[in-house]
């Protein structure tokens, strides 16, 4: 990226004053008819309202880009992608209604008890495991059913209404729209998406100095604090420290190997197979390799600027690229005891593992939001610590 593109976005206006006052209606797609106490609301912000007995709503959209979220209980959620800049112009948001057939397959598929079951494990994976999460409130867990899909090995979870979530931690009540939630036993990897909507708990001089404190302590090495600093190319300066990665195959545990292009294909022992592009030489070194990992992590080189992984799209946009795998270090932070607790290997540094699953750019913006978020994987510190426990709305400033 050149010099003048990052200038240009580090003398952007973080919070611009100026507002755009977005107003519309919700209808039902089906009949026409207004939907009167619809909820209207910014994802992962505090800015929302409800429509009128009309289905007419106003509301001011700040600087940035966010997903305009319409919800009525018994429709399909719509999202909308939209800006703080621009005129004033009035939307019509129609919503369909959710099949019935669709939601007695559901409930056919219930399992018995799946709270009683399964509603440790989704507030760990979900709300999380921090001492924040620990004064977290799920204020309705009725709303959610589980479903256990052997063939794919596969624990599904869906929500009759948004989830209400008092997180006392922070000072927050979340209203959590959950879309979808999947949690593969087999890859361990868990899916969900939602749009949550802000709200801060009242409480006196005293209590809400706790809160800005603490909301303070779990902003900075946040995934939030990154995609702001590296918006602006400072990542350094907010202490951030970004290493390139790659994950080679532990050749003990190699089955067999073939040619495909260029390219080697390495299967391991336990099915996985890798694309590897290392030299020849390279692999004979690893084969000596310690240890019974079938991957092994490789992070080394030279530290990488923000502008090698980050070029602008627009005045308001960035594009993060980036091959492989990156180790993103925070060095200001300690992480808590009870992330120490959770760590096999003695790593208790603040250190996280990104990696673009689909290999195609996601698009930073100056508050922090970037799309798609499924687009982005994350291991280490972030895997454990970006959660609805510790999360906070992306219109929040540090104080």
């Amino acid at each position: 990226m050149s010099l003048r593109l990052f200038l240009l976005l580090f003398l952007l206006p973080f919070c611009a004053a100026a507002q755009r006052q977005l107003q519309g209606t919700v209808t039902d797609a089906g009949t026409g008819k207004p939907l009167p106490g619809a909820s209207v609301f910014l994802s992962n912000t505090s800015v929302g309202t409800t429509a009128g007995t009309d289905g007419h709503f106003v509301l001011a959209i700040p600087a940035g880009r966010y997903d305009l979220i319409a919800s009525s209980v018994g429709y399909e959620t719509q999202s909308l992608n939209v800006s703080g800049s621009g005129a004033t112009e009035a939307i019509q948001i129609r919503l369909t209604a959710k099949s019935s057939e669709l939601e007695n397959v559901v409930i056919r598929s219930m399992e018995k008890d799946g709270w009683k079951r399964w509603g440790a494990f989704f507030i760990g994976g979900f709300i999380g495991n921090s001492a924040e999460a620990e004064r977290c409130t799920l204020k309705n867990p009725k709303a959610l059913r589980f479903y256990r899909n052997k063939q794919q090995n596969e624990l599904e979870i869906v929500a009759t209404e948004p989830l209400v979530i008092e997180n006392k931690a922070l000072g927050y009540r979340i209203r959590y729209q959950l879309e979808s939630y999947t949690y593969n036993f087999s890859s361990r990897v868990q899916q969900y998406v939602g749009y949550p909507l802000f709200e801060q708990l009242e409480g006196g001089s005293g209590r809400q100095r706790r809160w800005a404190a603490a909301r303070s302590r779990v902003y900075y090495g946040s995934q939030m604090h990154f995609m702001r600093a590296l918006f602006r190319n400072r990542l350094r300066e907010e202490g951030f420290t970004v290493l390139p990665q790659r994950k080679i195959p532990n050749l003990k545990r190699v089955r067999r190997t073939e040619r495909s292009g260029n390219a080697t294909i390495i299967e391991l022992d336990n099915g996985m197979r890798i694309k590897s592009d290392l030299p020849a030489d390279t692999i004979r070194a690893y084969q000596a390799s310690v240890g019974n990992e079938p991957v092994l992590n490789l992070v080394g080189g030279n530290e990488l600027p923000g502008d090698s992984i980050a070029y602008a799209i627009d005045p308001h946009t960035a594009g993060l690229y980036f091959t492989d795998y990156l180790t993103v270090i925070y060095a200001k932070g300690k992480t808590p005891d009870a992330y120490q607790r959770s760590v096999m290997n003695g790593n208790y540094a603040m250190q996280s593992e990104i990696t673009l699953i689909n290999g195609t750019p996601v698009q930073v913006e100056a508050n922090g939001v970037y799309y798609n978020p499924l687009d982005l994987m994350s291991n280490g510190w972030w895997a454990w610590s970006e959660k609805v426990g510790t999360m906070l709305p992306f219109d929040y400033q540090p104080e």
